[in-house]
């Protein structure tokens, strides 16, 4: 059913967004990304060099492009210059190391891998497909093997949004965290990115008069979607630094005047600074931040004068509800959007009553406002798309009014700094190690929001290993925020009749005295032996 029929305006694409702008306002600073004004003129003529240079590299539509970046120009240009070939850019995590960053480049074989110096050693030892070709953006440094400069890829003939591109069409692949296996590549159409900015617009109701703070990094599909495609569709500026600081985010609010903050995974952060007289004259409208508890959404309301916004919602499944700015209720995130059918259903799929437990499952209502499938793993895509529905592996309810209250992960992952980890890709770390029999991975509430990340491992019979130890060995594996903060040695673990760990018998115990906190810098002395 066509656009005109239904009534729907036909969605942004990202390309066209960002070359209208380009034409319209080619001086106009809007984004300011790492502390650098980038004018829209400047992000979409770097865009079409690099899609330029992509081109001379043989870079056909439907191809992907690979970057490891930190917020900066590269990091847009890539990003909108791979579209403009119809090609589909990964963002790989900043963080990403060993099998965490072999394993998405081996699934989804790019033509290019777009990465930042300062992460080139993150590639020592592990393996590239053949048809991956390095960029190194830098300075000059010491390029590896067989690798050249982005400075050559963009020193070509500009090449526009030449492809045609549709609503349904693939523009990026995210790797969110796997839950019961190694991590799922989302693929967003730009249709779905385009939902995400438009909601965001609509939900915070962003105009050209706003200054939206957020500073997720850009290989996230909230920071790209909800942060920059948000600012470019509505012509409002985005202040994005390339990492958050809980001490400057009030003095960044007065001194770029930010009317609307995201605050995912850090706003805990920020209430544990001391408090300032400033913190309340600040301009701030409207503060997001998820997930807190709701004693801390009134401490920050107070503390900054302003309401604040829940959201719920994912990668596939883009921002699923919302709180009311007229309707708040403690410890709702809100109710579903105007795309989105929620259900809270039982173990068999039947709706339960308000205020009953039960998993949250979701639909659109409208076409692109979800993810296309997960990247050539077609079983996965069924198996969480039954009965019509996206099973999100969350337990919430309802209450007789539509609010929906986030109960807790129904699947083994655990949330951290606005970070969704994989228990199960720790505890293959972890079980790698040669000391180590078996493991297991369990969030433990953080006293600054969210959770942090606790390992109990059973050393291999005969054999004792550091807790100490194994902080290092997974500070060398995986990314920073995944590192466990949390090291308990015990000489069995409680199993299952078929062998796995009944974890809720470990959480229900709590966590002991003297066990090993990364974060207190103050591990056992010596080796701690199983038992």
């Amino acid at each position: 059913m066509s656009s005109e029929r239904t009534g729907q305006r036909p969605l942004p694409i990202m390309t066209e967004v960002f070359r209208r702008r380009a034409e319209e306002r080619p001086d106009a600073a809007e984004l300011k990304i790492a502390g650098r004004p980038l004018p829209y003129g400047t992000i979409f003529t770097e865009a079409c060099r690099f899609a330029g240079g992509l081109r001379g590299l043989g870079v056909e539509r439907g191809d992907r492009i690979a970057t490891m970046l930190p917020n900066r120009l590269e990091a847009l240009a890539t990003w909108i210059g791979a579209a403009n070939l119809g090609a589909i850019e990964v963002g790989l995590s900043s963080a990403a190391q060993g099998p965490r960053l072999e394993y998405p480049l081996a699934l989804t074989r790019p033509r290019a891998l777009v990465i930042h110096e300062e992460y080139l050693e993150r590639l020592d030892g592990i393996s590239l497909p053949d048809e991956t070709r390095v960029a190194v953006v830098g300075d000059g440094g010491e390029l590896p093997a067989g690798a050249i400069t982005y400075a050559e890829m963009v020193d070509s003939p500009e090449v526009g949004p030449l492809a045609e591109l549709t609503a349904s069409d693939p523009g990026s692949i995210v790797f969110t965290s796997g839950t019961t296996g190694p991590s799922k590549g989302v693929v967003c159409s730009f249709g779905h990115m385009a939902v995400m900015g438009v909601e965001t617009i609509e939900i915070f109701e962003l105009t050209e008069a706003d200054v939206v703070f957020d500073a997720h990094p850009l290989y996230h599909a909230h920071a790209k979607c909800q942060g920059v495609l948000a600012a470019a569709m509505c012509g409002c500026r985005l202040v994005m630094p390339d990492r958050f600081s809980a001490s400057g985010f009030v003095p960044t609010l007065h001194e770029e005047g930010v009317t609307m903050a995201f605050l995912v995974g850090s706003a805990g952060l920020v209430m544990k600074q001391p408090p300032r007289p400033e913190d309340a004259r600040s301009p701030l409208r409207v503060i997001c931040a998820i997930p807190i508890p709701p004693e801390q959404h009134r401490a920050i309301e107070a503390r900054f004068g302003c309401p604040v916004i829940d959201e719920y919602g994912s990668t596939e499944m883009g921002v699923v509800t919302a709180t009311p700015l007229d309707d708040r209720r403690p410890g709702a995130c809100g109710k579903p959007t105007r795309r989105r059918e929620l259900l809270v259903v039982d173990e068999d799929g039947h709706e339960v009553p308000p205020g009953v437990k039960g998993e949250i499952i979701v639909r659109p209502t409208e076409p692109s406002a979800f993810f296309l499938e997960y990247f050539e793993m077609p079983a996965e895509t069924v198996a969480i798309n039954r009965d019509l529905f996206f099973h999100s592996g969350d337990y919430g309810k309802k209450d007789a009014d539509g609010h929906v209250y986030f109960l807790g992960r129904k699947k083994d992952a655990i949330r951290r700094r606005g970070e969704n980890i994989s228990a199960v890709e720790i505890e293959q770390i972890l079980d790698s190690h040669p000391a180590v029999a078996k493991s297991a991975i369990i969030g433990l509430p953080s006293e600054v929001g969210e959770e942090d990340v606790w390992a109990i491992v059973q050393p291999l019979e005969g054999m004792s290993v550091e807790p100490g130890e194994l902080w290092e060995f997974c500070r060398t594996r995986m990314e920073k925020y995944a590192v466990p903060r949390y090291v308990q040695i015990e000489e069995s673990l409680p199993l299952t009749s078929t062998g796995r760990v009944e974890k809720w018998k470990v959480r229900d115990a709590g966590l002991p005295g003297g066990t090993f906190d990364a974060e207190a810098q103050t591990p056992p002395r010596g080796p701690v032996a199983a038992g």
